[in-house]
């Protein structure tokens, strides 16, 4: 939307990254009036548009690693129509561990062997005839998993922004966020790009998300930008 925006709806959600499109899908799902609000020119501009996107069921604590089995299907065999060509391309991976991470990899094999099939290798020898670019002295074990698959993050984002709109959803990238005030059991959020009324507000800003947290009252979580460093290689 060029112009300025004047909206009214159910939920107004703030950012369409990742988390704020998906969202919005969901409860477009549920046939509630939806709105996205936008910082930038284009949806996915920071995080989202830089995600290395890489599915892992080993990854995380138990609760992360169970949300991502149920959402497995959903990469795999996504709605008809949402992408023109596969979300997931497989991609086997390799954990592995030094001897001062011993411990904490077996407590990792241990967790996941019950949800995820592995491949354990033993010994530097072994690690390193799979990844030979590796010190012998960093990897003395390692597991396989295979299971594991790439995610196309610009087919993903765009598939849930197309199917939303088909549902009604509004997307208003260039607003920028500058007040959220509670009027008659509402939110009027205001801001260099328009205003809009909502009886409920997701802020889906990632590292942002405290910066506007202020603007409802809340107090902040600690949420920081940080950055990782991703290399692919064949």
């Amino acid at each position: 939307m060029a112009s300025a925006v004047r909206e009214r709806c159910d939920v107004a959600v703030v950012g369409a990254g990742m988390a704020g499109a998906s969202l919005a899908y969901e409860l477009s799902q549920r046939g509630l009036d939806v709105v996205v609000i936008e910082r930038e020119p284009q949806p996915g501009y920071h995080s989202t548009g830089r995600s290395a996107a890489f599915f892992a069921p080993w990854y995380g604590n138990p609760t992360v690693r169970a949300v991502s089995r149920v959402s497995r299907a959903f990469f795999e065999r996504p709605p008809e129509g949402f992408a023109a060509h596969p979300l997931a391309t497989p991609r086997a991976c390799v954990l592995y561990a030094g001897s001062a991470q011993r411990t904490a990899f077996e407590r990792l094999c241990a967790d996941v062997s019950a949800e995820v099939s592995v491949q354990v290798l033993d010994g530097a020898d072994r690690v390193r005839a799979l990844l030979p670019m590796l010190r012998p002295q960093a990897a003395e074990r390692a597991f396989v998993d295979r299971s594991s698959f790439d995610i196309d993050v610009h087919a993903l984002l765009h598939g849930y922004l197309r199917a939303a709109r088909a549902r009604g959803v509004r997307v208003a990238t260039g607003f920028e966020l500058e007040s959220a005030q509670r009027d008659a059991g509402r939110w009027r959020l205001a801001g260099r790009g328009g205003e809009v009324s909502a009886a409920t507000v997701a802020v889906c800003a990632g590292a942002w998300a405290d910066s506007l947290a202020s603007l409802f009252g809340a107090e902040p979580l600690g949420i920081e930008p940080r950055r990782r460093t991703v290399i692919v290689f064949q």
